[in-house]
């Protein structure tokens, strides 16, 4: 496999060394980001780190289904378990050192209950000096307590208002910082419309500089196989669908959100990659880069997953059309 070949640029200055990184939700503590600095991933994007610290949710949250062994699709409630913005203060200069030293980037997602505080946490993580910052506006899995009955809480790319709100106060407050911010949202169902008018929102954005296509498909169940009850325990057994199911979805949206979108914006395939052919289907709907999260969950938290599947790509014949000149 040669790694040399596998380079992809992205914005002004990004420079990943090959096209799959860890996603949202895998990384949450500096000791995970040293365990995957000796993985074949190009970067890491740590997270969701929230203001205060997050126990998550109890219980049942993650649940893989899989067919004669091969991994369908993967369903997770976790409710953005993390330590917190102030345990990221800490450990952000050490974090962001031994990626470097690694020859990787690495990105901080971020979410918030309010605007403000999305807004905050943003600026906090472009001055930690990270590589980029991720907004995560898909979150499906935040319950709140109505009575004795659990709730879920807005997602922020379904609410076009506070959507425009969040890129008002950003473009006020963060323009000119130079760092790449991209958007994570929830897939939609787009038959009215609703996802490319959050798109025109998004791109009115000098800030917003990528896309990240997507987050979990919102609200979905399962039966466990093994106990015949919900497989997931909290709200009911709803959460959020990932895994390869998920993944014609991403890319169409990002098929579409191609046409949509400036040129300059950075298209980022999240979704269901699980092999190394994912990799390559995300690159043909022009994903500059490839996230992984379910695979990484569903293979037990293994860093030899990127590894694994950047050498399925490598021996694919119409990968070559995506390599660099060494």
């Amino acid at each position: 496999m040669n790694l040399s070949k596998l380079h992809r640029h992205i914005g002004h200055h990004l420079v990943f060394e090959n096209p799959l990184v860890y996603g949202g939700g895998t990384l949450k503590t500096l000791d995970d980001v040293i365990k995957a600095c000796r993985s074949a991933a190009a970067g890491f994007e740590i997270g969701t780190i929230t203001p205060l610290p997050k126990p998550g949710n109890t219980g049942d949250t993650f649940y893989a289904h899989r067919a004669y062994g091969v991994l369908i699709y993967t369903l997770n409630s976790l409710g953005l378990p993390n330590p917190g913005k102030e345990a990221w203060t800490k450990w952000a200069k050490e974090a962001i050192r031994c990626a470097h030293d690694a020859g990787k980037l690495i990105g901080m997602n971020v979410a918030a209950d309010t605007v403000e505080e999305l807004v905050d946490m943003v600026l906090w993580a472009i001055e930690c000096g990270f590589d980029w910052v991720t907004v995560n506006a898909g979150c499906p899995n935040k319950w709140k307590m109505q009575g004795d009955k659990q709730i879920p809480q807005a997602i922020l790319s379904f609410d076009s208002g506070d959507t425009e709100r969040f890129v008002a106060a950003l473009e006020k407050r963060a323009a000119g910082s130079g760092v790449e911010v991209w958007w994570k949202p929830s897939p939609d169902n787009d038959t009215l419309g609703a996802q490319m008018r959050n798109a025109d929102i998004v791109a009115k954005s000098s800030v917003i500089t990528g896309w990240v296509a997507n987050n979990t498909v919102p609200h979905c169940f399962a039966w466990s196989k093994e106990t015949g009850r919900p497989a997931i325990t909290p709200g009911g057994g709803l959460a959020g669908m990932g895994g390869p199911a998920v993944m014609p979805k991403a890319l169409a949206d990002l098929r579409r959100l191609r046409e949509r979108l400036p040129s300059q914006m950075n298209l980022i395939g999240a979704g269901g990659a699980t092999y190394g052919e994912d990799i390559l289907d995300f690159l043909k709907a022009e994903a500059q880069i490839v996230q992984f999260t379910s695979a990484f969950w569903a293979a037990g938290m293994d860093h030899n997953v990127p590894g694994n599947m950047l050498a399925e790509f490598c021996e694919l014949p119409e990968a070559e059309k995506f390599f660099t000149a060494a």
